[in-house]
């Protein structure tokens, strides 16, 4: 399946994103899906355990599918150095997957300068300590709090913990360099145009200065999963 999703406050007019999702199940991944789709399997990807070549090979697969849309099939996405996707040149891309959902976006380059998605499940009680603290401050946690109660605490955490990841995949390619979720502050939300809004409290591009604004569109997905989505210019 996939949804569309508008990008906001585009300075120029561009088609949706298109985000193709697939459910999974871990514990019936069947290796030899591999070679029916044509989807490279790396060596260490090979070495790893079930869980980790069924949410590889979905995420390639719905890879595969936006690579399609855009009319480029029978394109392998490797892997880079840090594990970030390769895609053809022309494209931006990301790929995501929670324990049982994998999604993916491609766009032409014209389009922005980079793009992100991710898909975080809501933080349950084991998570909580490596969520709120490390990936949310306590300042976004007590304004989380005060949001309106038609999302609970749980998914509110999954939606700024993804929101920054997003981020984070959306920039990689340029900066090419690792940094933390402090870069970026929760400071609001839409519910009725589905949009976080986060602010810059670290500069790791010149074209993302300290106080700016980003908007990031959100889903709340059927099986409880949250998904975020940021691109830039």
């Amino acid at each position: 399946m996939f949804i569309d999703v508008d990008l906001p406050a585009a300075p120029d007019p561009a088609p949706p994103v298109r985000i193709f999702l697939q459910h999974f199940s871990s514990a019936s991944f069947d290796d030899a899906s591999f070679d029916r789709h044509d989807i490279h399997c790396p060596e260490n990807i090979q070495r790893s355990v079930a869980k980790r070549r069924a949410e590889y090979f979905h995420g390639r697969l719905c890879a595969q599918h936006a690579l399609a849309a855009l009319g480029h099939s029978g394109v392998q996405v490797l892997s880079g150095g840090s594990r970030e996707p390769l895609w053809p040149a022309g494209i931006r891309g990301s790929i995501s997957h929670s324990d049982v959902m994998a999604a993916a976006a491609a766009v032409p380059a014209s389009q922005c300068r980079g793009l992100g998605i991710d898909i975080a499940s809501p933080i349950g009680p084991n998570a909580w300590n490596d969520v709120v603290g490390i990936a949310v401050s306590e300042q976004e946690y007590q304004l989380l709090a005060s949001m309106p109660g038609e999302i609970k605490m749980e998914s509110y955490l999954a939606l700024v913990f993804s929101a920054k990841e997003s981020y984070f995949k959306a920039l990689f390619d340029e900066v090419r360099c690792f940094f933390d979720f402090d870069v970026l502050a929760f400071s609001g939300i839409d519910l009725e145009r589905q949009l976080l809004r986060l602010t810059v409290t670290e500069q790791v591009s010149p074209a993302l200065p300290v106080g700016a604004h980003c908007l990031m569109p959100y889903r709340q997905l059927p099986d409880g999963d949250v998904l975020t989505v940021f691109s830039w210019r």
